[in-house]
């Protein structure tokens, strides 16, 4: 024992070894593995690498990994896993780490830090790009970028918004063919943030520079070679490769997605921009989602530089022979300030036509209604001299009141409800308290529109005004067709599935979370919504304010949501400044309802389910297909 306890321990400096990495100093190995290939041609690697040993003299090599922490586990994975150990003899060590030696620090991990996966990249590319956006629409963004089709490529405009491309031939394609889109969309050069499933390198620690794509901004004659964001596809294309032949009027249309529209064989230039345009704009593949289309082309000059969306040569002049009309003689039209005038007497008088400003409106139409069928004047609503002159006569408040019942009796059997409750409200300011008549048809209105509360109320009132048997009876009548409950529609679809460009689903307000049902979903637009939350899953319900925010613009929903859909009187307001007020049943306008148009233009229009018209005319489609409301 003695002499085994004065034994030498011996120091092996191969273990210690700690400078580059040389095939002759690892420790434990045998010659014949020295020489092994990859051992020896180890350094001369140049990408991520990685060695493990174990100190049975066995060793692994990682050289083909896309980054150093995936070399490192995979050498340590070959290495623990090593059948002919079958675990036994303890751990795997680190020997190299890129062509550093560090066996010495005894590692038994990776100690290369894991990359940010591609989504955590580029939301943080969003945030510094866009940093004023909410963070839920950066996610979904991300997310929605993340699963769209190969080649594909996003660019951002900092400060504005972002712009994405699928489904192209080839990166190189879908880079060009993106930032043109962008730069065409926005009208300022954007920059390439994500290309196929990766993020585009930064320059140094400046952010990612814009790039000017000179194809949108090509002026010269037409060039298919030329045309921006299209597909190579779109540039082989009968029409376009035979544009500049074509001798007639000519004109093309082009959208920000890439898609192109020719229009040829008109009858005058104007109506071949027209044509362009129109036919781009109602691409159905679009669904009116991306904004709007450009002229690309008058005859064979390019305009694309010019940002023209509506035609640009005049209409063609055609001097009619003109017959001196005959005198006037019937009475003339009202001046504006007696317009003024007329509008404060049928205000003096209880009826309701707006503010006294000159201005002419729906409810001054209304009014007017009113006020002719009390005078006896069928021609009250011309807005000529003679309707003035009448209204500046004594009105008994009795023929009045008549009158406006008479036009409520006649807007509810025509389904208008919110005419005939707007002309019902005018009566008590006129003869209080209001009549048995005015509240029995003011409880008829609310039941016809489904609000059950408050027609019980107005028929309690009309059950006391009852002067007698009958009137009494006619209450009991109506109050026995009350239903108890108005049942909400069902839910639209459900509630994991979030709304994403072509996908009908969930917008979430990012301020409160609230959700709302989003038909037609289109990139880059988020949703806010200002009133009640009450459902338990946590879905916009009640009166409120909605908002859909995108690059085109914003649209606006003033009114009633049921389990996150329009269901009740409601007001749209377009982008455009366009206004559309309807009943809407389960997301879809239903019933009588009027559009305002930006220069206050009043249309009275009929809705079935999400159809508009005006007579047999379909002048817009909503919460349902343009092609089923053709075939309705």
């Amino acid at each position: 024992m003695a002499a085994q306890a004065g034994l030498d321990r011996r120091d092996m400096p191969r273990v210690r070894h700690a400078a580059g990495f040389d095939p002759s100093h690892i420790p434990a190995i045998v010659g014949t593995l020295r020489n092994r290939a990859d051992i020896v041609g180890y350094r001369r690697q140049t990408g991520p690498k990685a060695v493990a040993l174990h100190p049975w003299g066995t060793i692994f090599v990682a050289t083909t990994e896309e980054n150093q922490r995936a070399a490192e586990v995979k050498a340590l994975e070959a290495c623990s896993g090593d059948p002919s150990r079958g675990r036994r003899g303890g751990p795997c060590f680190l020997y190299a780490i890129g062509d550093d030696v560090v066996l010495g620090r005894r590692f038994t991990e990776a100690q290369t830090a894991a990359l940010p996966t591609f989504n955590e990249q580029l939301v943080t590319a969003l945030t510094a790009l866009l940093p004023n956006g909410s963070a839920a629409a950066r996610e979904t963004l991300a997310r929605d970028y993340e699963q769209a089709r190969t080649a594909k490529a996003l660019a951002v405009l900092a400060g504005r918004g972002t712009w994405y491309l699928e489904g192209r031939a080839n990166a190189d394609e879908a880079e060009t063919a993106t930032l043109e889109g962008c730069q065409i969309f926005y009208g300022q050069p954007c920059a390439l943030v994500a290309s196929g499933d990766g993020v585009v390198p930064r320059v140094g620690t400046e952010n990612w520079p814009a790039r000017d794509m000179p194809r949108v901004r090509h002026a010269p004659g037409f060039d298919p070679a030329q045309i921006p964001a299209v597909t190579g596809a779109a540039r082989g294309r009968a029409d376009i490769v035979g544009y500049r032949g074509h001798a007639g009027p000519k004109a093309m249309a082009l959208h920000p997605w890439g898609r192109v529209f020719v229009a040829a064989g008109e009858e005058n230039q104007r109506a071949a921009e027209a044509k362009a345009l129109e036919v781009c704009n109602g691409d159905p593949s679009r669904g009116g989602r991306g904004g709007t289309c450009y002229l690309y082309a008058i005859g064979d000059e390019v305009v694309m530089a010019r940002r023209l969306t509506e035609p640009q040569t005049p209409a063609p002049v055609v001097i009619p022979v003109v017959t001196p009309p005959p005198p006037q003689l019937g009475p003339r039209e009202l001046s504006r300030a007696e317009i003024v005038e007329l509008q404060k007497r049928l205000q003096e008088m209880g009826f309701a036509p707006g503010a006294a400003d000159g201005e002419v409106r729906l409810s001054l139409l209304e009014a007017l209604d009113a006020f002719a069928l009390a005078a006896q004047m069928p021609t009250a609503t011309e807005l000529k001299l003679p309707t003035l002159e009448r209204a500046r006569l004594p009105l008994s408040a009795a023929s009045r009141v008549e009158a406006l019942v008479g036009l409520a009796r006649k807007a509810l059997d025509a389904q208008d409800v919110g005419r005939a409750l707007r002309l019902l409200e005018q009566a008590p300011q006129i003869a209080s308290p209001p009549s048995f008549q005015v509240l029995l048809m003011t409880g008829e209105a609310h039941a016809q529109r489904g609000d059950t509360a408050a027609a019980r109320i107005a028929f309690e009132a009309a059950r006391k005004a009852a002067g007698n048997a009958r009137e009494q009876a006619q209450v009991e009548g109506m109050l026995g067709r009350l239903v108890p409950d108005v049942f909400p529609p069902a839910l639209p679809g459900p509630l994991g599935v979030l709304a994403k460009p072509g996908q009908p689903g969930w917008s979430v307000d990012g301020r409160t979370g609230c959700r709302v049902w989003n038909p037609d979903p289109v990139a880059s637009q988020t949703m806010t919504w200002t009133g009640p939350c009450r459902n338990a899953n946590n879905i916009a319900e009640g009166e409120g304010h909605l908002q859909w925010r995108n690059p085109a613009g914003v649209t606006g929903y003033r009114g009633a949501l049921s389990n996150g859909v329009r269901h009740g009187q409601g007001l749209i307001e377009f982008a455009d400044g366009n206004r559309f007020e309807s009943r809407f049943n389960n997301g879809r306008p239903d019933g009588p309802g009027t559009i305002t148009l930006h220069d206050k233009t009043v249309m009275k229009v009929m809705s079935r389910d999400g159809c508009v018209r005006e007579g047999a005319s379909l002048l817009m489609n909503i919460g349902r297909s343009r092609e089923a409301c053709v075939a309705q």
